[in-house]
């Protein structure tokens, strides 16, 4: 498997960016700034190329069969009723919001 041979540091963004998560939202779970985001997306790139594989168009998520459109109609409501970040699911199909916590 892929994901297995990577550094921690790519394979956490492999991994969400592969679960369907945009750059926005990889950036604030690993607290990234863009750049870093950029340098480590293309070094993904580049040992995807160099492993021979081809590199998801825009990475678009696993392609599960999953009721995308009802997940993401729930997910709306929830994200603004829990005064959420971003919301999202896990390749399961369960739903999930990230929230800040105020400083303490």
């Amino acid at each position: 498997m892929l994901l297995a041979g990577l550094p921690p540091s790519l394979k956490s963004v492999a991994a969400l960016a592969l679960t369907g998560h945009d750059r926005r939202e990889i950036a604030y779970l690993l607290r990234l700034d863009d750049v870093t985001l950029r340098q480590r997306i293309s070094t993904l790139g580049k040992r995807l190329r160099t492993a021979g594989l081809p590199v998801p168009e825009g990475l678009p998520g696993l392609g599960l069969n999953l009721a995308y459109g009802r997940i993401r109609d729930a997910l709306l409501p929830a994200l603004l009723r829990e005064g959420g970040v971003f919301a999202s699911h896990d390749p399961d199909g369960h739903l999930f919001i990230i929230r800040r916590t105020p400083d303490r």
